[in-house]
């Protein structure tokens, strides 16, 4: 990498370290995470054609600007004359007249049709989270969009005795983003529970473990700053600073616990030790989740242990249409519990029929 670490900005050298194929790195704002995987990315294309990178974003619109890619780099790469050829629908970088990069948006992958990706070994999208309160929305079963995009770059990538190829070889992932809330597509789908007392956590799935990472990065220099900054000073009186500096996932608490108590028939979704009560609000595309029950129609129990002569076996949210339904919801935001302890007991049970693992 061309730009020097400075003590205060995102240092990657940690998370890449420990070798993990897909990585998710999570930041407060400002911390310097797009640049530092822009700069990561471009040097290594430069100094290796079969090293290129593919840079995504979730929609067209966000690619409004691209021509601006390489702005606030251009500096530290003064040898270098970088292009930008493409519009929104997707296109490439060029180095010195040599393509080093592609890009295109996630909701539409026409582009890829007719790029060779082999020769690329990096993936970052970026802004991959979004907030509740914004107009841009996850995508509707994203995470195998997302897989879509991973498996026409790397396909298999074997050598000729059939042996995967090194780390460096294949496709690595970054998936990069600010921490809004835990309830995401990618953690419900490669079952992530923040440690939020160490900088990095696996997945908790044994067979994900150390191919899994995430980076909850932070730096005491940078949040030192901030706060002594007059914005920094602005954020804390009014609670912005547990998100812009703290780097904590601020929408949780207050956009998680909820409920309307004018529900009343709910589904049971039990494990056959503890109990939850779905109570879905189809008009509005909202959900409820209790441990108290009312007017109960339909009944699942993911144990067959445990099940009973009026309940049906689910083995996978993915059996069931309603499932299928609650789960979109659930990655969307849009499913809220009655107080902690429902929160608690139903993301556990969730887990248990493939909808994350908390």
């Amino acid at each position: 990498m061309r730009v020097p670490y400075d003590g205060i900005h995102y240092d990657i050298r940690g998370m890449l370290s420990r070798n993990a194929i897909l990585n998710i790195v999570c930041s407060l704002r400002g911390l310097g995470k797009t640049f530092t995987f822009k700069d990561y990315a471009i040097d290594d294309a430069i100094k290796d054609e079969n090293k290129k990178f593919i840079y995504l974003r979730r929609y067209r619109k966000e690619f409004s600007k691209i021509k601006t890619f390489f702005k606030d780099i251009q500096s530290y790469y003064t040898d270098i004359d970088f292009t930008v050829k493409g519009g929104t629908d997707g296109g490439y970088f060029l180095g010195n007249g040599k393509v080093i990069g592609y890009y295109f948006p996630l909701s539409s992958q026409e582009y890829l049709k007719s790029v060779p990706l082999r020769d690329c070994n990096k993936l970052i999208f970026d802004e991959a989270f979004v907030a509740k309160r914004s107009y841009t929305r996850y995508l509707k079963d994203e995470i195998f969009d997302f897989l879509d995009i991973v498996e026409t770059a790397n396909r298999l990538r074997v050598d000729e005795n059939g042996k995967q190829l090194k780390l460096s070889e294949q496709l690595r992932a970054f998936i990069l983003g600010n921490s809004f809330s835990l309830v995401n597509p990618y953690f419900n789908a490669l079952q992530i529970t923040p440690d939020t007392n160490n900088r990095f956590s696996y997945s908790r799935n044994e067979n994900l473990k150390d191919k899994v990472l995430l980076d909850l990065c932070s730096n005491e220099e940078f949040k030192k700053l901030k706060y002594e900054s007059d914005w920094g000073i602005i954020q804390k009186e009014i609670g912005y600073s547990d998100h812009a500096i703290e780097n904590k996932f601020f929408e949780d608490d207050d956009n998680l616990i909820g409920f309307n108590n004018k529900l009343q028939k709910c589904i049971q979704l039990t494990d056959g030790v503890n109990s939850i009560y779905i109570y879905p609000d189809y008009k509005n595309g909202l959900v409820y989740v209790s441990t108290i029950p009312n007017q109960v129609y339909f009944k699942y129990n993911c144990s067959i242990k445990h099940l009973k002569e009026d309940e049906k076996l689910i083995r996978s949210y993915k059996d069931f249409e309603t499932m299928k339904i609650f789960y979109y919801w659930l990655t969307l935001g849009s499913m809220y519990f009655k107080d902690i302890q429902s929160k608690n007991i139903a993301l556990s049970i969730f887990a248990k029929i493939g909808m994350g693992n908390y």
